[in-house]
């Protein structure tokens, strides 16, 4: 019994279905045609334990950045109102020191005026004194009126036996005196000594007399 072979491409459509029904199954492809297929890995507990951790450490390092950024400003901050403070309060001193300065030098001038009151005869010293430093005799002395009488009184016949002469002056403060001889001059009145006082503890005052 001989077997035609009939060309496949000649069979009717029931035919092919029927022979290719006997056919071995084509092997299964992925979805898209060429692509291979992948699996699809699920985290395990570990995976998301170790993610949990790195995004713990991730916010932390954030957080400590941002908290040491806050931290230096906050310190530059105080440390800016430190030095302000400690400026204001070096201010605050000098402006103590001084007013105690002038308080202490108004209650001296206060003093020295009770003391001439009290003792108006110190001029005589004043006059003692500057009498001293003269090496030409005829000196010429100015003295507050009573300051005059006075040094008439006590020294009188020392003062016209060496030759010198005693002026009134109502200018001049009492406890003071002023003294010319041989063209030099010597300022003894309290106004002037009063200012070389205050001059060498860098201030500047009047002297405020009595008995003017």
């Amino acid at each position: 019994m001989s077997i035609e072979v009939i060309p496949k491409e000649k069979l009717t459509a029931f035919e092919r279905w029927e022979l290719d029904s006997f056919d071995p199954a084509p092997p299964k492809r992925a979805a898209s045609e060429g692509m291979p297929a992948y699996e699809i890995k699920l985290p395990t507990a570990q995976d998301l334990e170790r993610i949990h951790q790195e995004a713990h450490k991730a916010g932390y390092a954030a957080g400590y950045e941002e908290g040491t950024a806050r931290a230096r400003v906050e310190a530059l901050r105080l440390h800016t109102m430190l030095e302000s403070l400690e400026q204001s309060l070096r201010t605050l001193d000098q402006a103590v020191a001084e007013t105690l300065l002038d308080v202490a030098l108004e209650l001296a001038q206060q003093m020295v005026r009770q003391e001439l009151q009290a003792k108006p005869e110190r001029v005589l010293d004043v006059v003692r004194e500057v009498l001293e430093q003269l090496f030409h005799p005829h000196a010429t002395l100015y003295l507050h009126p009573e300051d005059a009488v006075l040094a008439r009184s006590f020294l009188g016949d020392q003062l016209s036996h060496a030759g010198h002469r005693i002026f009134e002056d109502n200018k001049l403060a009492r406890g003071g005196c002023r003294v010319e001889a041989g063209g030099s001059l010597i300022d003894a009145t309290m106004e002037t000594r009063w200012r070389r006082i205050t001059e060498t503890i860098g201030r500047s005052g009047n002297w405020i007399g009595t008995g003017t």
